[in-house]
Formats: structure tokens, sequence, C-alpha cells
């Protein structure tokens, strides 16, 4: 018995170090500022070996975003100046915004998924395992900025019913769909197009 729980842990060890194994690069990208204005520039991005998620998300949130400035110097980006930072790599779009946690009042980066009326956002951390080891997280959220501005509702899976009815209250469409079910978490993406293409 002892020697399965070493090799599982042995196993979750590699798993976690290969997931925090990162390469320094940049990419070009367009950071939009609260005042309305753009600068396009070199964003300095984790990147990762895992296809799943090249870009290391939960990174951004421990060491915050760097880019290039019109000197050529390092700046780090500050959340009361920036509205959202954007750039495309391997094929796909990072989206990327400050929102507000209406649980905790905390605002955080997080990538937008879905962008639309409502946006379905990911919010990428680090958890620490039972052993001890950092491992990544991944939650989703919802925001619909035009009525709620940087609030974001967090949907995990035990809560997925009653945080949508909640979110989507106004909407007696969805409200039938989720309460027949229609719409799970596992469709939750569904649930976002369809919403924003119905009442977008």
């Amino acid at each position: 018995m002892n020697s399965i729980k070493s090799f599982f842990f042995v196993i979750l060890l590699i798993t976690s170090l290969s997931l925090q194994a990162q390469d320094a690069g940049t990419v070009d990208g367009v950071i939009t500022w609260t005042d309305g204005t753009q600068t396009e520039t070199s964003i300095f991005v984790p990147m990762t070996s895992r296809s799943f998620y090249p870009i290391d998300m939960a990174f951004f949130q421990e060491k915050g975003v760097r880019y290039l400035d019109e000197s050529g110097d390092h700046r780090l980006i500050t959340q009361d100046r920036l509205d959202y930072f954007e750039f495309t790599f391997q094929d796909s779009l990072y989206l990327i915004k400050y929102a507000e946690k209406t649980y905790n009042g905390i605002s955080t980066l997080m990538r937008v998924v879905i962008n639309g009326k409502v946006q379905l956002l990911e919010h990428h951390y680090l958890k620490e395992s039972a052993n001890g080891i950092e491992m990544r997280e991944v939650r989703y959220y919802l925001c619909m900025p035009d009525r709620d501005g940087s609030a974001s509702t967090s949907i995990i899976k035990m809560n997925f019913k009653k945080s949508c009815l909640a979110f989507f209250a106004d909407y007696p469409d969805m409200l039938q769909k989720i309460n027949d079910k229609e719409f799970k978490y596992k469709s939750i993406k569904k649930m976002v197009r369809y919403f924003n293409a119905e009442h977008g």
C-alpha cells in the first residue's frame, strides 16, 4: 500500500513540476487603458509545454503583467490603468481583464473565453494539494458589464443551477432552460452563446 502511495505521489510531483515549467516570451499585443487609449506593444507572457493551456494564466496572478514602453523599458501594468489587454498565441485569442469576485470583492485577472453582453471568464489560480504541492485550477465566472460593471459571479458545478438562476433572474427563457436542465455546468459555453445570440 505504501509503495502505491509513493508511486502516485511521485506522479503528482512530476505533473506539478511540468505544469510549472515556463519559458519567458513576448507576444505582440494591444493594451486598452481605462481612458480609452490603446498601446500596441510587446507583452511578456509565461509559456508552458502543456498543449491544453500553453499560456500560464496563473503566473499573471502571481507576478502581474509587464510590457515594453516606448523607451524599451519593462513596465508593470497597474490595475487602476488597465481596461483589458489582448494578444494571439498559437491561433488562439487571449483577451484578459480585471474582474471583481462578487463573493469577496477582490479583483483579479481573468481570461474572457466568450465575449458579448454576457462574458464567460476563466480564473486560473494556484491551489495547494494535500501533499503540499501547488496545482493549477480553473474556475468559471459570468459577467454582464453593462449591468454589473466589473462584478462577476462564480460558477462551480455544485452551485451551477442556483448561481445561474440568480444571474439570469430577469430572463424567463434562461430560467426555463436552466430549470429544465437544458443548460448544465458542462454546457456552460453553449448557455452563454445562446444568451448572447438571443439577448445580445
